[in-house]
């Protein structure tokens, strides 16, 4: 799997709002890169697509799946307020 091809689908894939195939690609990817920093950041970008929804629990997921992959990453910090805070 090229991580670095099927990032930039699944990021034309949340633009376009193909939010459920974005999401099913993304869970695929994340078992073959459970490391990849690109793969996490994309739970982030759906977070952003489910807060705009106004779907809290997809949210929350997304934000927890970044955690799941990034537990001490860059935004790992800002994840986890986001959490507390909203839910």
């Amino acid at each position: 799997v090229d991580v670095a091809e099927a990032v930039g689908e699944i990021k034309g894939l949340i633009e376009r709002g193909s939010i459920a195939s974005a999401e099913s690609k993304l869970d695929q990817l994340r078992r073959n890169a459970p490391d990849n920093s690109a793969v996490a950041r994309l739970y982030l970008d759906l977070a952003s697509v489910y807060f705009r929804k106004d779907n809290r629990s997809k949210e929350k997921q997304a934000y927890q799946s970044f955690l799941q992959m990034k537990p001490d990453g860059e935004r790992a910090k800002e994840v986890r307020s986001i959490l507390e805070s909203r839910f």
